[in-house]
């Protein structure tokens, strides 16, 4: 193989890439984001972001799945809003996901500095829907309804740069129907608490839960706090929704009332009464056609430009490395072991939402009876305990 060495000092390996680590800029439970530097053939190089395994978990099977099913879903969607991947590679002896570099400040780092102006909090909102509305609808590898759904929309997984654009970011534990997962992502397992729907409670989990999330996150942008975990009863999900709600209208000029009601209906108990990404989309165009400025982009040259650069810093013994893709062959997704797992459970439908909806609930009320049977087991010992010390 011929070798021959770049201007930057990079030894060029016929097709193999190369990855310079600058630093860690997130780190989550099981991956580890880094800005790269790509090094590639004939001198070719650009800056990446790229998500590797954490030494913790790169041993582990399902840690591993997780990340080559986010690298799947990545390849099969477009779209301006959504972060692009450029493949899954092996690196140091562990899988990573190569994805575009977004320089600039996710949102949970903005509301630090207090809450966004309505009419922009519109516009980010309009980004992330129209996105949704896009990719729900798009057809996967064969021909079928993609229908994905994200399940984990939250401030720090919403990115933007100085130039008003909106990314949204890691899509690791997110589900599309046409597109087979290796890992198993229960509706309940993974996600972020503040954000959840209720049916998320009970093991539902479906497209209309992305928009109960983008609820919760426009509240937040609006008034600088977070609304806090959904109530599985329905009663206590509505009381605590309209006491939040009942403090927004001082922050709104008459042109900017139609905010409210869009709020209420997104975080509605009822997945069926809430509005569809697509019609959250032009809620949001007709609310802005008549708001005030500032606009996204000029918002974003103000708030977000002085922020690009200085994130907070992330000491990691990775920084610096210098790591050749490795020669590697990407697991299948094991479907014959699937299918006798939906055989055992009775389940006909092996692909479908529906199918995968029955199999939660049922390992969920499964789960529910341990509990209780433990729990009774617990209380018939303290008792017999109790009975015991007072003779």
């Amino acid at each position: 193989m011929v070798r021959s060495t770049t201007r930057q000092g990079f030894e060029d390996v016929g097709l193999r890439r190369r990855f310079r680590l600058v630093h860690a800029v997130g780190r989550g439970g099981f991956g580890t984001v880094y800005r790269a530097e790509l090094h590639g053939a004939e001198g070719f190089s650009k800056t990446v972001a790229l998500k590797i395994l954490n030494s913790d978990t790169a041993r582990c099977a399902e840690m591993a799945c997780r990340l080559r099913d986010e690298a799947r879903i990545l390849g099969a969607i477009r779209h301006r809003a959504i972060v692009n991947s450029d493949g899954i590679v092996r690196v140091g002896g562990r899988w990573a996901v190569v994805m575009e570099y977004v320089d600039g400040v996710n949102l949970a780092r903005l509301l630090r500095e207090g809450p966004v102006p309505w009419p922009v909090a519109l516009e980010i909102i309009a980004e992330v829907v129209a996105a949704l509305d896009v990719v729900q609808e798009a057809r996967g590898p064969g021909g079928a309804p993609l229908n994905l759904v994200h399940r984990d929309l939250k401030p720090s997984n919403l990115q933007l740069t100085a130039a008003g654009e909106v990314k949204i970011l890691d899509f690791g534990v997110a589900r599309a129907d046409a597109i087979p997962r290796e890992s198993d992502s229960g509706a309940i397992e993974f996600g972020s608490c503040p954000y959840l729907a209720p049916e998320r409670l009970d093991g539902v989990d479906t497209a209309a839960g992305d928009v109960y999330a983008l609820g919760a996150v426009l509240f937040e942008m609006l008034t600088g706090r977070p609304l806090g975990r959904a109530f599985g009863n329905p009663v206590r999900h509505q009381r605590r929704v309209s006491e939040a709600l009942d403090g927004l209208s001082g922050l709104f000029t008459e042109r900017g009332l139609g905010v409210i009601p869009l709020v209420c209906s997104m975080l509605a108990y009822d997945p069926r009464v809430r509005p569809t990404a697509g019609q959250v989309l032009r809620i949001c165009e007709e609310l802005r056609i008549q708001a005030p400025r500032p606009g996204l982009r000029e918002w974003a040259a103000r708030r977000v430009a002085p922020l690009v650069g200085v994130e907070d810093y992330l000491p990691d013994p990775l920084e610096g490395a210098v790591l050749d893709t490795e020669e590697s062959t990407l697991p299948a997704v094991p479907e014959r072991r699937l299918a006798r797992v939906w055989d055992r459970l009775g389940v006909s439908s092996r692909g479908s939402t529906s199918a995968i909806l029955r199999f939660q609930r049922r390992r969920n009320a499964v789960m529910v009876s341990g509990a209780f049977a433990i729990g009774a087991l617990a209380a018939y010992v303290s008792v017999l305990a109790t009975s015991f010390l007072l003779r």
